[in-house]
């Protein structure tokens, strides 16, 4: 997206759904219409709006759809789960956590629904899992070849911005909060 336009959720009629404004203010336009709760996640580099669904699969796993900002039907990502993601600038590669405890009311977690970074190339269907830490990897951010998130595998043990390099595999923490 250049900045122009914000793509949100909002429940008006009793069920969350995507919406887009112009950045300069206006009239929200409603892009989805279903009964299922709906989150935007980004805006992919075709400039239509990125979206997760909940509860389509058994276990309550969200899928990943987009939609054009001019209308039509929503397209869905071939992923058989996936929250959080950024998309490479070239639209090849989705950086993404097939799951999350985002939402949980607890920290430092470190068990089977840890979430960690995959990468997933849109043309191939390659998959790649980019990180392998115990507890939290989440929020990926793609950055020209680096993939930000967001993680608690540092000596802090809280949440810290590292990247992932996909050229040479490099791992780095960038930051060092201990609160």
């Amino acid at each position: 997206n250049d900045g122009s336009s914000i793509a949100y959720n909002a429940n008006y009629d009793g069920c969350d759904e995507i919406y887009i404004i112009a950045a300069s203010g206006g009239v929200p336009q409603r892009l989805t219409w279903s009964p299922r709760g709906k989150f935007v996640t980004g805006f992919a580099p075709d400039g239509k709006v990125v979206y997760g669904v909940g509860g389509e699969r058994p276990h309550g796993f969200t899928l990943l759809y987009k939609i054009d900002p001019g209308g039509g039907v929503p397209e869905r990502l071939p992923l058989e789960q996936a929250i959080f993601n950024s998309f490479s600038a070239d639209g090849q590669w989705l950086a993404f956590t097939p799951w999350t405890r985002e939402y949980d009311t607890w920290n430092r977690y470190m068990g089977g629904k840890a979430s960690d970074i995959w990468l997933f190339n849109l043309q191939t269907f390659e998959s790649k899992q980019i990180t392998d830490w115990g507890g939290t990897d989440d929020m990926p951010m793609f950055d020209g070849t680096r993939v930000y998130y967001l993680s608690d595998a540092g000596p802090e043990h809280r949440r810290n911005i590292w990247y992932y390099d996909i050229t040479d595999g490099t791992r780095k923490q960038v930051t060092h909060f201990s609160e």
